[in-house]
């Protein structure tokens, strides 16, 4: 059992980092936001900039669902630990819970992305591009 609860902690960890980038990276930009805080700085048009609102809006309300589904699965899992109920079958089913949830906010911030760079011209998307390019060379060294 210790070897999968540390295996498990070992993903949640990685999990974490890998995905909080801007976050951990960078204090000032707040993760849900970063891809609009990106698009700032593209000259966008008025109805641009709506439609990237509304898919910022939708994609912040489903991450915080699937935050609240997260934090209730690591309730259940201190709670199981505390009560000294854990077994074998728990850990692999609250690994799975865990898996399916952070896998479907991947999911949500993968489409964000893509319904943005969907809304842009070839230029904003060259200049995104390159704001991004820059922000990883300089956050993401050796």
């Amino acid at each position: 059992m210790s070897v999968k609860f540390f295996s498990l902690s070992a993903l949640a960890l990685a999990f974490a980092v890998a995905h909080a980038p801007a976050a951990v990276a960078c204090p000032k930009m707040d993760k849900e936001d970063w891809m609009v805080k990106v698009t700032e700085k593209l000259d966008l048009t008025t109805a641009q900039k709506a439609k990237i609102k509304i898919y910022a809006e939708k994609a912040k309300m489903e991450l915080t669902v699937k935050h609240h589904e997260w934090r209730e699965i690591h309730n259940q899992v201190n709670e199981a630990f505390r009560s000294s109920s854990i077994n074998e079958a728990k850990v692999d089913e609250f690994a799975n819970q865990e898996e399916k949830v952070i896998g479907s906010m991947a999911k949500i911030r993968l489409h964000e992305r893509y319904d943005i760079y969907s809304t842009l011209d070839d230029k904003q998307k060259e200049k995104m591009n390159q704001i991004i390019k820059d922000w990883k060379e300089k956050h993401h060294k050796g």
